[in-house]
């Protein structure tokens, strides 16, 4: 299962993408840091840059993360799968051997 680009971002500021979301929270609490007058001008593009890259990092391990969990949860309900036909072709094994025994005298 591929990763669609539009689960990170929608490309616009406005977009709904795990990467747009957490830039505007972002982005919201670097102004707010900016109208304190705790991050001036000349640094808000080194500590904006900074957060971007962060976002963007921490964006794309959601993505990935989650696109992990979903093939785990699979494998498990395969492997669920798998164990219930062992015991049933367990069961039948040994009623087949109970079915032999009653035969002998």
């Amino acid at each position: 299962m591929a990763i669609e680009v539009s689960t990170l971002t929608e490309a616009t500021l406005e977009g709904t993408g795990i990467f747009d979301v957490l830039m505007r929270a972002n982005k919201a609490h670097l102004d707010a840091e900016f109208a304190k007058g705790r991050i001036k001008g000349s640094e808000y593009a080194t500590v904006y840059l900074g957060s971007l890259q962060s976002v963007m990092n921490t964006a794309l391990g959601f993505l990935t993360q989650g696109e992990k969990l979903s093939l785990e949860a699979q494998l498990l309900e395969q492997q669920i799968l798998l164990a219930q036909v062992e015991v049933q072709k367990a069961q039948a094994e040994l009623a087949i051997l109970q079915a032999d025994l009653a035969r002998i005298p």
